[in-house]
């Protein structure tokens, strides 16, 4: 550095701090590296050019600017007299012009990649191409540091008047507004900022619903952690939104005294919202940041753009144009404290350090170089002006106000799809749209679906409609495939063997039983046996006296069972004795009569409840008869099928068990009790049994493969034919494993106990993903099956576009009638359907809303008795109004086949499962709504958790969980080593490359084998109980390294008593105080230490080893590091302000010596 030619020595402004951090973060990307290209045709003088830019160069302080941050806790930056700009020549009039083209994109990233460094200045070059004859190319190369893109036309502007002989304007220099920042009250902004975010806890991501949409798989660290992406591709996509809409957009904003930036904001706001289904919205905005009480603020040359949250609050309730309204005082209160950075407003807000407060930034530009700017009397004309650059930030959208509005949206291309961004431009400008028709609407009234869309979504993917026998009870059922088979084994169990005829008998007999002490329909009985041949017997006796049987299954706690027989009000309990006895057997073997309906009620089966107690749902014969159909029909059984028996019959796969192979003329196999967790035993019966058709939770059956493999044994390889997989998430692993162990298709199913077992199918094979590629971990749970409606709705009962997710709702011929003797939980499970019609009054107007068709019917009452018949064009759905008096009661029927009635579609089921729509209407299910847990106000999903660890080559099964320990909540691994017990350093570096800092476990604790339930479902419960060890001890330094280390960390955070093993951010650590630390970790160890390095090792000690590795790698050790200089007692270690204590390497780490300071100077 020639002290000469300084001309000036300043500070940073708080912008150029916080681009300057990320520029040290992740040097390699070429983020703050823009590229202007303009295009030149006529006579152009190259000489006079170059004069004209070196003019402009010393013109202007802040272009002759370098930047330094070693050896001082506050970066600074310095002026220059005299340089020389950097220019280069290319003639390329010679190569065609696709040449020209491949050459020029070449170009352009190799000229990023290059870069600069910060303390070479100009931080600028210029590049000028001949392309033709009187055709040129000129692209200015800067670091975003010194220029932004209102002073970049500034520039410009000033080059061309220089070129053109125009006298070149006196501007203010770039050190006024550096002044004017050390005048302005930094409390005060941090009041303002801290009251603008107050509450904000959940940052609104919506790159990760972006990533979803489309055939993107994520690479690389998450957007919301301030972790290196230099494996980032970007892409940009241009739109354009016509003259006509933006001029009445333009209108409507006027009209209500808005900005049309103010309109922008809001309606961009209001998309992402239902996108991330969330109603407090925060995204980066960018501003001017060019104070209008700073004189000449708007001619000077540096770098003023600021990016700044905007929060925008949504309320369904609100008028539309007074939230807009309510935005746009918001952004002028916001006027004066501006110039705050970033960086400073993220740790004033009350997120984590370490997670971003948003991933999408906005920028509407206001800064156009107009073509004339370029133009002169020589015939010289600037054609074209192109700005190439970029953020950090993985999703950037650009908007250019002018005639029409040109959008360009800037992403992260290894994470996000071009699809999903089409997708999402079109919702935005669906918004807009909606906006401009209905500008006195309310908020929560706005859609970002297009009437198609909401017709496919609500309609077209729920045309399910199918005839089934709707006056037949299941019983009856059997007793048709009696008459047709009566001689055919119906039931194998050990030795034991039933035909039908005789299956039918028995049960005969303890109908009749049942009715002679009192047995009437909607009358509970329980059955209290193990797995046997009585308890099919027992089954279908109950379902002929016309009752509803009540599984107690005896290897639940004695208290449950209490429990239900006493909420069930059970008056009856059969055990395998009672069946067989001979009072039983005194009876007719005649099928009885009973005055049992349809709607009666079939079963009542107990599920977990969230309040400590099993809950009774109740289903009806009507519901289970559809289902069975529907399975029939699209899996065809026949006399040669053979069905394995073998879930508990507590669990409602075990209506499909039981009786599908009965009314089929198929045999059913019943496992020996305790029989569905012995694999071994399993794989035997399957053989010896020949079972062609067997059912597996997903779990049970990666235990079954893991065994078949070990075992070498080619199990079932002949005989089965389907299995069909429910009750987890399916990992599409372990489907495609099932491929190689037998010759069957595989039928992923999907429902709640509330429809009737399942509503959901899906047949899995490999060649299947190439619709569903590989982003998707799990095996989709399919289409709706018959008779059946799905909708995926956000939380406001909005339904989501396709690929973003929702949570699932049922509707149709399935549904339970709710919760026994609950019906507060059943009002808020089982919600009324609000895509149905309303009718009220003797003559009224009936709207269906088949949210997306806006289809409208006008029902015409007349006289005391009226009937009005609804069409809904494109739907073919039908609606019967029949009003009586002058109070009418309606019932709407509209997803109703003249011949297939649906008697529950007015309601809808609240299943509390995550899902989304992939885009052939395939539905893909993603995690339980209640394990999408809170953690550090970010909203963690321990499914993605899992998958990330169960990729590491040595874990065979991962289980996350949250544990709360001291009003702190940690996450917590439970993995199955496939060898060698779990490295936590090592599993949590792979993880680190994978997942966002707030998502890695605290601890990750082996255990044997996944605790299971009794229906093959994971027992969370039954997890080992998770005991701190290592961090909540104090762990003092070791060696001399972490002694100068922790020193260094007690300085800059203001704490003395830590552990060498906490994590920095716990400490209070920021992006701020990582640079400073970084600083003095570069004085004092004498290295080119990235900052990325804190963010990857947050613990003294994993810090230390990576400085004392780099030390070993350039030969040198602490003890050359701190060696005594000669007249030195004890070394000392220049760390500028404060002081640190002298380190001698011999001595132990924990009796050093205080030393004076060192000043460092410039």
């Amino acid at each position: 550095m020639d002290k000469k030619n300084i001309a000036d020595i300043y500070p940073l402004s708080p912008m150029q701090k916080g681009m300057l951090f990320h520029e040290l973060l992740t040097p390699e990307t070429g983020v703050y590296v823009p590229q202007v290209c303009l295009t030149f045709a006529g006579q152009l003088d190259g000489d006079r050019l170059q004069q004209a830019w070196q003019q402009v160069l010393l013109q202007h302080p802040a272009l002759r600017s370098s930047f330094h941050w070693e050896k001082r806790d506050d970066p600074f930056q310095v002026v220059y007299h005299r340089l020389s700009l950097p220019w280069q020549y290319e003639d390329w009039r010679s190569l065609s012009s696709d040449v020209q083209q491949k050459k020029f994109n070449a170009f352009l990233e190799g000229d990023r990649q290059q870069g600069f460094d910060l303390k070479s200045p100009p931080l600028m070059r210029i590049t000028l191409i001949h392309l033709a004859e009187e055709q040129y190319q000129l692209i200015w190369t800067q670091h975003h540091l010194i220029v932004d893109g209102w002073a970049a036309a500034i520039v410009i502007k000033d080059v061309f008047d220089v070129y053109h002989q125009l006298p070149l304007r006196s501007r203010p220099p770039y050190r006024d507004y550096i002044a004017w920042l050390r005048q302005q009250d930094q409390q005060e902004a941090q009041q303002f900022w801290q009251q603008q975010l107050r509450g904000f806890s959940t940052p609104t991501r919506l790159s990760d619903v972006l990533e979803g949409i489309g055939h993107a798989s994520p690479q690389g660290a998450q957007p919301n952690s301030l972790q290196s992406h230099s494996a980032q591709h970007w892409q940009e996509q241009a739109y354009e939104v016509g003259q006509a809409v933006t001029q009445s957009l333009k209108s409507l904003a006027q009209a209500h005294q808005l900005t049309l930036n103010t309109l922008i904001q809001g309606s961009l706001a209001i998309a992402i919202s239902r996108y991330c289904d969330a109603d407090d919205v925060v995204f980066g905005s960018t501003r001017s940041g060019r104070p209008t009480d700073l004189p000449g603020s708007a001619t000077m040359v540096g770098l003023f753009i600021n990016t700044l949250p905007v929060r925008v609050q949504l309320s369904d309730e609100k008028s539309l144009i007074a939230r807009l309204q309510q935005l746009q005082q918001q952004q002028a209160e916001a006027l004066p404290y501006e110039y705050a950075s970033l960086m400073d407003v993220q740790d004033w807000s009350e997120l984590p350090q370490s997670t971003a407060l948003f991933d999408t930034i906005l920028v509407v530009e206001n800064y156009p170089i107009e073509p004339s700017s370029g133009s002169g009397e020589q015939g010289l004309q600037l054609k074209a002006v192109r700005s190439l650059e970029w953020t950090h930030f993985p999703l950037t959208i650009l908007v250019a106000p002018s005639t029409t509005l040109k959008i360009t949206v800037k992403y992260d291309g290894d994470r996000i799809v071009s699809e999903a961004i089409d997708q999402f431009i079109r919702h935005w400008q669906t918004t807009l749209d909606h906006i401009l028709t209905h500008p006195d609407c309310r908020i929560g009234e706005l859609s970002v679906l297009t009437d198609s869309e909401q017709q496919q979504l609500l309609v077209d993917w729920n045309q399910t409609q199918q005839d089934y026998p709707q006056d037949r009870c299941l019983h009856q059922w059997v007793e048709q495939q009696v008459g047709k088979t009566p001689d055919a084994i119906a039931i194998t169990f050990q030795e034991q063997r039933l035909t039908y005829s005789e299956l039918n008998h028995q049960a005969n007999q303890l109908a009749y039983y049942l009715q002679s002490v009192g047995v009437q329909p909607e009358q509970r009985v329980g059955i209290r046996m193990k797995r046997c041949v009585e308890m099919v017997v027992a089954i279908l006796g109950i379902l002929k006296a016309g009752a509803t049987y009540v599984p107690l299954d005896p290897d639940y706690p004695h208290d449950r069972l209490e429990y239900i027989q006493a909420h069930a009000n059970v008056s009856i309990i059969l055990t395998a004795e009672d069946v067989q006895s001979n009072k039983i057997l005194a009876f007719p073997a005649t099928n009885p009569n009973s005055i049992v309906t349809p709607d009666n009620a079939i079963y009542v089966l107990y599920t977990s409840g969230s309040t400590g107690q099993p809950k009774g749902v109740v289903n009806t014969h009507r519901a289970l008869v559809n289902r069975l159909h529907w399975m029939q029909s699209e899996y065809g059984l026949d006399g040669s099928d053979r069905v394995l028996q073998k879930t508990p019959f507590s669990f409602d796969v075990s209506v499909w068990e039981f009786f599908w192979p009965l009314i089929t003329g198929a045999r059913l196999v019943i496992a020996e009790p305790g029989g569905h967790r012995d694999s071994t035993y399993l794989g035997r019966i399957i053989e010896q049994e020949q079972i062609t058709t067997l059912h597996f939770v997903p779990s049970m059956l990666q235990v079954f493969l893991d065994e078949a493999d070990d075992s070498k044994l080619n199990v079932g390889k002949n005989s089965v034919k389907r299995i069909i997989c429910s009750g987890e998430a399916l990992p599409r692993a372990l489907g495609d494993r099932v491929h190689t162990h037998f010759n069957a298709t595989l039928h992923n199913l999907y429902g709640p106990t509330e429809a009737a077992i399942d509503v959901t199918a899906h047949t899995h094979s490999s060649s299947a993903f190439c619709l569903h590629p590989s982003a998707f971990t799990s095996v989709p749970i399919g289409k709706p099956i018959h008779n059946t409606q799905l909708y995926i709705l956000d939380s406001h009962l909005r339904p989501t576009p396709i690929g973003v997710p929702g949570e699932l709702y049922i509707g149709g011929g399935g549904l339970a009638r709710g919760y026994l003797n609950n019906p507060a939980l059943t009002a808020e499970r089982f919600i009324p359907n609000p895509f149905y019609g309303k009718a009220e009054g003797r003559r009224q107007k009936a709207e269906i809303k088949a949210e997306g068709t806006r289809q409208k019917a006008e029902i015409k009452a007349e006289g005391t008795r009226q009937k009005a018949e609804i069409k809904a064009e494109g739907t073919r759905q039908k609606a019967e109004i029949k009003a009586e008096g002058t109070r009418q009661k309606a019932k709407e029927e509209i997803f109703q086949n003249p011949k297939s009635k649906i008697p529950n579609s007015l309601t809808l089921y609240k299943t509390g499962d995550r899902v989304r729509y992939l885009p052939d209407g395939t539905i893909e299910f993603l995690e339980r709504v209640d394990t999408q847990v809170k953690l550090r106000g970010l909203r963690v999903e321990l499914g993605e958790i899992e998958t990330a660890i169960m990729a590491h080559s040595t874990i065979h099964q991962a289980i996350v969980t949250v544990t709360q320990r001291h009003d702190q909540q940690y996450l917590i691994a439970y993995v199955v080593m496939k060898s060698i017990s779990p490295d936590t350093a090592l599993l949590k570096e792979f993880l680190g490359d994978r997942l966002p800092p707030y998502m890695i476990p605290t601890a990750f604790i082996p255990i044997e084998t996944i605790p299971l339930t009794v229906n093959g479902k994971l027992d969370r419960r039954s997890l080992p109980m998770w005991q701190p060890t290592g961090s909540a001890e104090m762990i003092v330094p070791r060696t001399a390294t972490e002694q100068v280390i922790k020193e260094i960390w007690s300085s800059v955070l203001k704490v003395d008593r830590f552990s060498v093993e906490d994590n920095f951010f716990d400490l209070g650590g920021n992006s701020l105080l990582a640079t400073r630390i970084n600083s003095r970790l570069r004085e004092v160890f004498d290295l080119e230490v990235p900052l990325r390095s804190l963010f990857e090792k947050q613990t003294v000690a994993a810090l230390s080893q990576y400085v004392d590795a780099t030390q070993m790698a350039l030969k040198r050790t602490p003890q050359d590091l701190f060696q005594k200089p000669q007249g030195e007692s004890n070394p000392v270690s220049p760390l500028g302000k404060g002081g640190l204590r002298g380190v001698n390497p011999q001595s132990q780490p924990n009796s050093s010596t205080s030393k004076g300071r060192k000043e460092i100077e410039l």
